[in-house]
């Protein structure tokens, strides 16, 4: 059925991310931000363990929010983008609060907590979406060594403590964690750069996010046991698993590989080893899931017994791996 609040809410929540992407004032990009926030509790409030689940989000993104603000307001200069004349350690503590807001690591634990309490639909928002407006203010401040720590800390993370996760809501969690070192990594190349990742990693986070809901599952050890899903369908997820983690010639890899020429065109070595070092665990985390739903899925002997919904999400799939090989062979060449 059809919920006009929820319809509404997300309206509200689409014109905050507009408003702090399309402004030129800290002020407004502030006020933008608590719109967003404002329009997003009350969608996961509505289900089970909503009250803790949404409080803790409150909690959390209010203090991130009452930090940017009162650090906005310390220094005038600061008050308009690209003025000549910026505090860095002001712009440091605005960083501060920004890498909270969007979880990044050391800031990480709150979003481990809310990702494994709501539904898939929220969870895909609160991983794309909910990060579009903090990490455009990101996008202001300026680059140092202080970009660089929260890089490193966020591939850190993202990578070693997916080790051994069963929760798929977890994994992709933590996958979200590492890519936002991809991202914030772009911030050195260009905006173009960051839009163009940007956009895979959420295209490729709505697919896998879809095949999970559809799937009704939420730990690994699901989709080989579940009888209601064939070989193919596990298969087709798995894969898309192995796209989030960039194994070429996946569509994942084709960001990664544009951001890795154009760090090392601009001779940003350490950080290229570092991005490469901690996406190889990433990646060796995916295939191990792919290759165990190769050698345990006993489910199914049939891979035509699909449903119109296994065969819409297959297609969809379908269409993102030739798309990919095209491209990956356009850039070889």
């Amino acid at each position: 059925m059809f919920n006009h609040l929820n319809f509404l809410f997300m309206v509200m929540m689409i014109t905050g991310t507009v408003i702090t992407i399309s402004s030129n004032s800290w002020i407004v990009m502030w006020m933008g931000l608590e719109i967003n926030l404002m329009s997003f509790i009350p969608l996961i409030s509505n289900k089970k363990w909503s009250n803790n689940t949404s409080m803790k989000y409150f909690l959390v993104q209010a203090l991130a929010s009452a930090s940017l603000i009162l650090f906005i307001l310390l220094n005038s200069s600061t008050l308009i983008l690209n003025s000549n004349f910026i505090d860095h350690s002001i712009m440091f503590l605005i960083m501060m609060a920004l890498m909270l807001k969007i979880g990044a690591a050391p800031f990480h634990n709150w979003v481990i907590f809310i990702a494994n309490h709501i539904l898939w639909s929220y969870l895909f928002i609160l991983l794309t979406w909910q990060k579009i407006a903090p990490l455009c203010m990101l996008f202001y401040c300026s680059m140092n060594n202080n970009m660089y720590m929260f890089i490193f800390l966020s591939a850190l993370v993202g990578s070693i403590f997916n080790l051994n996760q069963n929760s798929l809501k977890k994994i992709l969690t933590y996958s979200s964690i590492n890519h936002l070192s991809w991202i914030m990594s772009t911030f050195f190349i260009s905006k173009m750069m960051f839009l163009i990742y940007f956009s895979f990693y959420m295209m490729l986070n709505l697919v896998i996010i879809l095949m999970f809901n559809f799937m009704n599952i939420f730990y690994i050890n699901q989709m080989f046991n579940s009888t209601m899903n064939s070989k193919l369908t596990i298969l087709v997820a798995t894969s898309t698993m192995m796209a989030m983690g960039g194994l070429p010639p996946f569509l994942g890899f084709l960001p990664k590989w544009m951001v890795i020429q154009t760090l090392i065109s601009s001779s940003f070595f350490f950080l290229t080893y570092t991005l490469i070092l901690f996406s190889l665990i990433m990646l060796f985390i995916y295939i191990q899931i792919f290759f165990s739903s190769l050698m345990l899925t006993t489910s199914m002997t049939k891979w035509t017994k699909t449903n119109k919904f296994n065969s819409l999400y297959i297609n969809m799939y379908m269409w993102i791996m030739i798309s990919s090989l095209i491209m990956f062979f356009m850039i070889i060449n």
